[in-house]
């Protein structure tokens, strides 16, 4: 019941409803009886995400970064990195001493070395322990110059792990954590969470960066965009997917989130123009979820939120960033 979707012939891949954030779930007709049922599909989500991710590339995240400038968005995240680092910087301008970084979902190498560009300091005292499932994407890591040098000198780790398995297989802590265009590969968050304060020293910063929208908390705010498709047998794949959901009519009244929509929306038509055929296709169905679902994550978690999130575009929530601290 919980597999993909099967649209054959449809110029996209939908995925698995298990990969929505699990506060839509019930609308995507997910039930569970306890909470035993509710963590053995939080699994199964958190499997579907690692055999999406594990054999991830640079000729992958090429075809993310083409259809994100063809949609009007930029590079949005090579965006994100660059205001990841520009964050770090203005909370690390008097840090002094090493510092230990690790950087969750680090994928290429992209996010630390902006890092290390914005704030200069971390190239002489900062310890970098990078996490990424696909290990592939860190062996491109190490290849980047400047992570090059840092792993000559013993500055820097690289482990090929799950974000869910660090407080299990890294015995220390940390000052900063960064993740970047990463956290939305969660259906269930929470436990996310929960191990950054565990792994970041007391006084510790946590900087995110991520997609947000509204687009995968209704079923039927899908249907309407895949109809905006164009693809052999597509009335009979949509008539056959909207009758597994009650009929919605639900707008998104928050005007940045609606912008947001229709911003994801430009980008999937855009990636169908630009995707390499030799590419595994990225599915559309993600854990984005509104900015303030990251501020109720970062409060339960115990850690302490800096200011509102950091957005990058006026009118729209889809990019942003947010600073939390854990308390000395």
């Amino acid at each position: 019941m919980y597999d993909a979707f099967e649209l054959k012939k449809c110029p996209l891949w939908l995925g698995s409803p298990l990969k929505v954030p699990t506060t839509a779930w019930r609308r995507w007709g997910i039930e569970w009886r306890d909470q035993k049922e509710f963590h053995c599909l939080v699994s199964k989500s958190e499997q579907l995400y690692a055999q999406e991710w594990e054999g991830s590339d640079q000729a992958r995240l090429d075809d993310v970064a083409r259809a994100a400038q063809c949609a009007g968005i930029a590079d949005a995240n090579a965006s994100l990195n660059r205001a990841v680092g520009t964050a770090l910087a203005e909370l690390l301008c008097r840090a002094r001493g090493e510092l230990a970084v690790i950087d969750i979902g680090a994928g290429t190498g992209a996010t630390t070395e902006a890092v290390l560009e914005h704030v200069p300091l971390l190239e002489d005292s900062g310890v970098f322990s990078l996490v990424d499932p696909s290990l592939g994407s860190l062996h491109l890591a190490g290849q980047r110059p400047k992570l090059a040098r840092l792993l000559e000198e013993r500055r820097i780790t690289f482990h090929c792990m799950k974000d869910l398995e660090i407080s299990s297989r890294l015995c220390r802590q940390f000052d900063v954590a960064v993740a970047n265009a990463a956290l939305h590969h969660h259906a269930f968050l929470e436990p996310v969470f929960e191990i950054v304060f565990q792994l970041l020293k007391p006084g510790g910063i946590l900087v995110i960066g991520d997609w947000h929208n509204s687009m995968w908390l209704d079923p039927w705010r899908v249907l309407r965009f895949l109809d905006s498709l164009q693809w052999e047998g597509k009335d009979e794949a949509l008539a056959r997917l909207a009758s597994r959901f009650p009929v919605s009519t639900t707008q998104e009244h928050d005007p940045s989130l609606a912008r947001a929509n229709e911003q994801i929306c430009s980008f999937w038509h855009a990636y169908t123009r630009v995707k390499e055929p030799k590419t595994t296709p990225c599915e559309i169905l993600e854990g984005h979820r509104p900015p303030e679902d990251y501020h109720r994550l970062v409060s339960h978690s115990g850690l302490v939120l800096v200011g509102r999130e950091r957005r990058l575009m006026d009118d729209s929530a889809l990019l942003c960033v947010h600073v939390a601290r854990k308390a000395p």
